[in-house]
Order: C-alpha cells, then structure tokens, then sequence
C-alpha cells in the first residue's frame, strides 16, 4: 500500500460516498486500497468532524457491519477540495 497524505485520504473517502449510496468499512478500504484498520481510522476521524455519518437501526434495521454516509458538511469540504484543484499553484518567495 502506497502511503497518502491525510487530507488526500479524506477526500478521496469522501469522493467514494458523494455519490449517495452509502457504504462499509470494508467496502471503503477494498475500493481505495487500504487497510481495513486504516480505513476505520479514517472514518472515524470524519464521523468526528461531522463529515460522514453512520446510519442508525432506524434507516438502516438489522444492518451489520455498519453502513456510512456522506453528509452535507463532508459534501462542502469536497467542494472546497475541488476548489482548490482548480487555482493554480503558486510558490511562496522566501524571506
């Protein structure tokens, strides 16, 4: 397994869930090439920033492992990060 910057890894979580389905751990690492433990990480660390959510008993009854979804907050963060490929690269001069 290559080794991914965080943000890069977020986004590219983010990108596998925008497209409305929701999906597990599991599903989230054999897609993007992780570890499963890598991946639960990963998702926990957006569930904490609101940017995914996991679905309850209610919307997702008898449903194990669990399955996540992106959020609106994670669907503004992948925005931002599209945003940002868009403007071009600059460098900083040095003082």
């Amino acid at each position: 397994m290559e080794r991914r910057e965080p943000n890069e890894t977020k986004e590219m979580i983010l990108k596998d869930l925008s497209d409305g389905s929701a999906s597990t751990v599991q599903a989230i690492a054999t897609d993007l090439g992780l570890s499963k433990h890598g991946a639960a990480m990963c998702v926990l660390r957006l569930r904490r920033q609101f940017l995914i959510r996991r679905l309850d008993a209610k919307e997702d009854p008898g449903q194990y492992p669990r399955r996540y979804e992106i959020t609106d907050k994670g669907r503004d963060r992948l925005r931002f990060y599209k945003s940002q490929e868009e403007k071009p690269k600059t460098r900083r001069a040095k003082p």
